[in-house]
Parts: structure tokens; C-alpha cells; sequence
């Protein structure tokens, strides 16, 4: 089969009426491995969810008491009220960390209708705002459409046009109706996610849609209302490149949304496919240091579904804009080395960052990756566990002496102190977040949304907490995703020869759950991320323009800011017999180091010298514009 037939292929699905026609689902489960599921998640949620005392607190709901009466009930529930109910329970806990994972028959499948829809405020201008103003009407427009799909065929309804009525319903309505079903802790953070889920929805993760077609209403680019239904389709997306399942990163180090991550390969199948068919071909390309980059053309590599780059023009110059889609990986030291690659060829003038709907992935790479664009020591997140018994034996079991001794003797004296958690411990070792040190000199600005989730939310916070740059939030704030995820088998390693272990869930059920909560450095010292986010520096609300035009407002916008920088540079080069020689702008003065120890440089600024012993090993060029450190550079033998 040709790769467009493939494509093609992909693309179509099945129609949802056909894969999960309608009626009473089969049962599945007996009644004894019913109580088997639910008395699981009873012990998982009391005993090792991170967030139990803090959602309680929130929202004023027992999720422990409900899985009890639930229990209770199973022999009169049928087969789909039953996984409804009990995934209801984990939803209403508003923390996309900790779901249900359904039966296998439906893993990897994507309910979809084959276009996005974004919202936008009407005529205001794309501007910094204090305050969310509540009086503004939100308005709906379809910012992407599958290129070439026969179901918009002989239709008005394009990229552009702005939506009206949902199966009869205002827009507006519909999705606070949506939003009212969705995880995340603030309302704005539910209403982002209400919007994907309005034409992706990931199975594995939750039901299928009620209806097997959608009715719109919508206004053409003409002006004029026009109506159109659309049928659910259902998609198969391929396994994730590092996922929580993976024991990648030192034992668990993973944060994600794993349904935003599946929606997020869908969303790929349908407006990228070209990207989507090289991710299933695993492409070996790699970034070409030497290329001089053309504006506005993506740069990738080896991690081309996770990162790519390019120089975009603004109304305040040209700069660089490195993409950040996911950090769902399993090498950091080969991503981190692509985005060294990346950055390389980006001008130095400034960078935009941009992080928008990235559901996370590994902890390690998220972290590590704030020390390309800074000068500082970079602080990393810190995690805790919640203080219970089955923590505390789990942190005394043998297998895990290693990798929970940071947390084992606050565990234990929780329980004389009445502490509800232990002490706040980095997952990503402080010395691997600052052993490849600055690679970008240039000013740099970061832009989030409600859906950069996860180990984006960790990202968002270190770029705020370590003073690297601008966050420019286009919501509130991030998605609040603040904790550490643990799969099934994480659980069961960590549990086992323990009185806690438990047997496996029938039928593939499984789980994902916070295991370790984050709280900010810095500033923000011991602020927890879960339920807040990382609010911006900056606000900025996407116009319709941004939506339907490749983000130029936005653009411009980042692109003034950076403007406003004065710009430095540092770069140093390593010749033979060994000595170094430095080249700067706009620094007053810099210092060195030679393995560890200070050296006197020959020259003035802006170009210096360093003579290098014959066995030296590592060299550390620090800049500075009057007393503020704003390069640094570390150079290995």
C-alpha cells in the first residue's frame, strides 16, 4: 500500500456506529472481579493518592465513600454503567493525572470529528490583560480541518468559519455542558479541555460519545448560516514514545495527561499526516547545524514529534520559535542533544518558546532542558508523597531502598509529628539539570495555555522560578498538572512483598495515578502547582487572526518584547595546543574558570584569550553586563 493510501486509510477510521454499535455493552467482568477492581482503587486512592487532602478540601466530595457505595452496588450495574460510574468517580477528582483506563479493546482508539475548534473573544484587541474580564462573549471558530476529507466535499464549512449551534444547543452552553465532565481545577482549564473533547475524544479514557452524529449550525466566511452533520468516526493511533508505562527515567520520573497525549497523535493523524507517517516509519533525520534556516520552514530531527524549530518574522524582526509538542520520550540526553542541534541555527537576537496543549511526558527532559537558555543554577521541582501506612511500607520495602530513601525517614516520623506529607525531594537530580549549562544567549520568552499540562506545567514553573525569561500565559494559567505519575506496573513493583500489593486488574483495566505531588522553588517556594498552574508574567489572548493565520498577533507580540532586550553573546572556542579563545557583545566583563578554579584571562572585551594546561577537563565563561550574570558557558574535554 502506497504511504498516501496509508494515510488515507488511517484518516477514515471506521464510523463509530460500526465499531460500537448500539445497546447494552456484553458483560465483561463477573461481580467478584468487579469488587476486585473497585476495592483497588479504594487502597490506591486512600492509601497513595497524592492529592486526596486537597481535593476534599476543593470540592467538598468523599471519592473514598463513593468507591465504597459503589462497591456496594455492582451486581445491579450493567457492564457500562459499571466502568461510567467508577471512571466518574476518578474524573470528579479534576486531576487528568489520575484516570481510568478502560478495558484493552479500546486502547489506542480516538473518537473524532475531523476539525478543531478554538474560542476566541470578539472584537477586542490581542492585548496584555490584569484581570479575566467575565462580561467578555467567548465566540467558536474551526481552526483546522483534515486537508482533503470527503465529508467537507460541496460544503461551505472551512478553516475560518465560526460556530453557532451544537446539535441544537448555543455553543457557548454546549460547552460548559462539556466542561462540567472534564477533569482540571479551575474553570478555565475545564472549558480547554471541553473544546478538544468537542471532537476528540480518547476512549481508552473514557466513554464514547452519546451521539453517533453531530448537527451544527455555523456562519461561512460569507456571512451567511449554513448547517451540516458530521459522523463520529473512530482512529487507531500508534503506542506512545515513552509513556507511564515505561520505566524510563529513573523509576516512574513521568508526568502526563495520557488521554491529552493520545488526542494530541490523533490530532497529528489528521492535520499532519505527513509527520504522523514519519513518526510510524521512525524517521532518523537529523538537524543539519550547517543549514541556514528559511523563514517560517520547520527544522527537525530524530525527535521530530516532540520539538522542531524555525525562524519566524515579526513586525519587530526576525527570531527563533522552538516548539515544544511533548516531552512524551524516553531519552533525554538524545533530546536534549536535538534541541542543542535546534538551537544552534536559531538567530540570536531571541527565542520564543511555545508550549501550548504539550501534555507532558518524562519529568527529566522538561527540567533539564531549562539549562539551554539560562545563565543560573537551574532549581528543579520538588515532590512529596503523601504520609499514610501504605506509603510508609512502601518505602521500607527492599526493592525500593534506593529509590524512595529521600522520602523513607520523613515518612516514618509523619507519623509522630502527624505531618500529612513527607519532604519535598527533586526527582531530576539537581547536578543533570546544570551539567550542559547555557547553549541560547539570546532574550527568551515562553508562551503556555490551560492545556500545557504535566511535566509542561513543571517547565512553565522552573522557566518562572529560576528567572529565565517572560511567561506569556494566552489563559489563567497552565492546566495545573503538579505531580508525579505511576502506572500498574510501577504500583506493583513498589508495593510488592508488601500487605498492599494487589493482585492485576482483569480484562487490561489499568490506571494512572499521582503519585508525588510538586511544589514550586524560588519565589514561589512550596507553592503547589496542582489545581494553580504557573500563571504568566504576561497575559495575552489569542485573536481570531492567531487562530486562522499561523499565529501572527501573537507573534508580533512576543516578538516587541524581545526587542525590548538588550542583546548579549558569549561564544568560546577550544584550539589546538589547548587554549581558549572568547568572543562577546555587549558583555562588561567576564570570568573563567579552569577546573574548578579560577584563571586570569589576557585581552579586553570583546575578545579574550584563556591558555589551557595540557590535562585540563573542564572550563566554566561566565559574561556579565555590569553585575548581572547574563552568559555562561561550560566547555568539556
Amino acid at each position: 500500500m502506497s504511504k498516501d493510501a496509508k494515510i488515507l486509510a488511517a484518516q477514515r477510521g471506521q464510523h463509530l456506529l460500526d465499531a460500537v454499535p448500539p445497546g447494552p455493552s456484553p458483560r465483561i467482568l463477573s461481580d467478584d472481579e468487579r469488587k476486585h477492581v473497585v476495592g483497588t482503587f479504594i487502597r490506591l486512592v486512600e492509601g497513595l493518592y497524592v492529592h486526596l487532602p486537597l481535593k476534599r478540601a476543593m470540592y467538598g466530595k468523599d471519592p473514598v465513600q463513593r468507591l465504597r457505595l459503589l462497591r456496594q452496588r455492582v451486581p445491579e450495574l450493567s457492564e457500562s454503567a459499571f466502568h461510567e460510574e467508577l471512571g466518574g468517580i476518578l474524573t470528579e477528582l479534576r486531576d487528568a493525572h489520575t484516570r481510568y483506563i478502560g478495558p484493552q479493546s479500546l486502547k489506542g482508539q480516538i473518537a473524532v470529528l475531523p476539525f478543531m475548534v478554538e474560542e476566541f473573544f470578539a472584537d477586542e484587541d490581542p492585548t496584555v490583560a490584569d484581570e479575566v474580564d467575565s462580561q467578555k462573549i467567548p465566540r467558536f471558530i474551526v481552526s483546522n480541518i483534515a486537508k482533503d476529507d470527503p465529508a467537507f466535499e460541496g460544503t461551505a464549512f472551512e478553516k475560518g468559519v465560526e460556530l453557532l449551534f451544537w446539535n441544537g444547543v448555543p455553543m457557548g452552553r454546549a460547552v460548559d455542558r462539556h466542561a462540567d465532565r472534564e477533569t482540571g481545577g479551575r474553570p478555565d482549564s475545564r472549558r480547554a479541555r471541553a473544546l478538544d473533547s468537542l471532537t476528540f475524544r480518547a476512549l481508552q479514557y473514557g466513554p464514547p460519545p452519546d451521539e453517533y452524529w453531530v448537527d451544527i449550525r455555523f456562519k461561512t466566511l460569507k456571512d451567511e448560516e449554513a448547517d451540516i452533520r458530521f459522523k463520529w468516526r473512530m482512529v487507531g493511533v500508534a503506542e506512545s514514545g515513552g509513556d507511564a508505562e515505561s520505566d524510563a527515567g529513573g523509576r516512574g520520573a513521568f508526568a502526563a495527561d495520557p488521554a491529552a497525549e493520545a488526542v494530541r497523535r490523533a490530532k497529528q493523524l489528521l492535520f499532519a499526516p505527513e509527520v504522523w507517517f514519519s513518526g510510524q516509519q521512525r524517521a532518523t533525520s537529523a538537524v543539519d547545524r550547517a543549514q541556514e534556516p528559511e523563514a517560517n520552514s520547520w527544522i527537525s530531527g530524530h525527535f521530530q514529534d516532540n520539538v522542531a524549530a524555525k525562524v519566524v518574522d515579526t513586525d519587530s524582526g526576525r527570531f527563533g520559535y522552538l516548539r515544544l509538542w511533548s516531552f512524551d520520550l524516553i531519552d533525554d540526553e538524545g533530546f536534549l542533544q536535538e534541541a542543542i542541534d535546534l538551537l544552534d541555527v536559531m538567530p540570536n537576537e531571541g527565542l520564543i518558546i511555545d508550549l501550548r496543549s504539550n501534555p507532558g511526558g518524562l519529568i527529566w527532559a522538561a527540567e533539564r532542558l531549562l539549562q539551554l537558555f539560562s545563565p543560573r543554577s537551574i532549581s528543579p521541582t520538588r515532590f512529596s508523597l503523601l504520609a499514610t501506612d501504605l506509603t510508609r511500607a512502601m518505602a521500607e520495602a527492599p526493592q525500593n531502598e534506593v529509590h524512595l530513601e529521600p522520602w523513607r525517614r520523613s515518612l516514618k516520623s509523619a507519623v509522630i509529628n502527624g505531618e500529612p506529607y513527607s519532604r519535598s525531594v527533586p526527582l531530576t537530580p539537581p547536578s543533570v539539570c546544570n551539567n550542559i549549562g547555557q547553549k541560547y544567549g539570546g532574550p527568551v520568552v515562553a508562551v503556555v495555555d490551560a492545556n500545557t499540562y504535566s511535566a509542561g506545567d513543571l517547565f512553565a514553573a522552573g522557566f518562572v522560578d529560576n528567572r529565565v525569561g517572560t511567561l506569556i500565559s494566552t489563559s489563567e494559567a497552565t492546566g495545573a498538572g503538579g505531580a508525579n505519575v505511576w502506572s500498574p506496573n510501577h504500583v506493583s513493583r513498589a508495593l510488592a512483598g508488601t500487605r498492599y500489593y494487589h493482585d492485576p486488574l482483569p480484562h487490561g483495566i489499568g490506571y494512572t495515578v499521582s503519585i508525588r505531588r510538586a511544589v514550586r522553588t524560588g519565589a514561589a517556594d512550596g507553592v503547589v502547582i496542582e489545581d494553580l498552574g504557573i500563571p504568566g508574567n504576561l497575559r495575552y489572548e489569542l485573536s481570531r487572526n492567531d487562530l486562522t493565520g499561523e499565529n501572527v498577533e501573537m507573534l508580533n507580540f512576543c516578538g516587541r518584547l524581545l526587542a525590548s532586550e538588550t542583546v548579549t553573546s558569549l561564544e568560546v572556542r577550544v584550539s589546538d595546543p589547548p587554549a581558549l579563545h572568547i568572543t562577546t557583545t555587549n558583555l562588561d566583563r567576564v570570568e573563567a574558570s579552569v577546573d574548578d578554579r579560577p584563571r586570569p584571562i589576557t585581552g579586553e572585551v570583546p575578545e579574550l584569550d584563556l591558555d589551557l594546561p595540557d590535562d585540563w577537563y573542564g572550563v566554566e565563561v561566565r559574561g556579565f553586563k555590569g553585575s548581572t550574570l547574563r552568559q555562561r558557558r561550560l566547555v568539556r574535554r
